[in-house]
């Protein structure tokens, strides 16, 4: 078995027709709804192309659920049925602070609102 910590090694290049021509599977997840959802990849090269990548990739707001507010990341089965993100190590570890940052606002904001709705009048 490889290095499963090594995504870019191999797969950076990855277009969808590569996808597809050697049977990776791919799917889109949310980092905060945690839902996740198999990609048709003929259909999104029609729209986008045979050269497109999904690689270090990510789209917001999440589409998965309706209202969700999270990131959209795609993710591959490219180690044999273990379903892992297609990204690197730099681009995960910055998309989750920014997720956390992003969290700890709307946990701040949320509270400033209860205060501003408890306060006298």
């Amino acid at each position: 078995m490889g290095d499963r910590r090594r995504t870019s090694s191999i797969h950076d290049g990855l277009t969808l027709a590569d996808m597809v021509r050697i049977g990776v599977k791919a799917y889109a997840a949310c980092n905060y709804c945690q839902r996740q959802q198999a990609i048709d990849l003929p259909a999104l090269i029609a729209r986008v192309g045979p050269d497109f990548s999904l690689f270090n990739r990510r789209n917001k707001p999440c589409k998965l659920t309706a209202g969700c507010f999270g990131y959209t990341y795609f993710a591959t089965d490219r180690w044999g049925g273990i379903i892992t993100p297609f990204r690197d190590d730099a681009h995960g570890h910055r998309w989750m602070l920014e997720a956390i940052g992003e969290r700890q606002a709307r946990q701040e904001a949320e509270q400033a609102r209860r205060r501003d709705d408890h306060a006298p009048s």
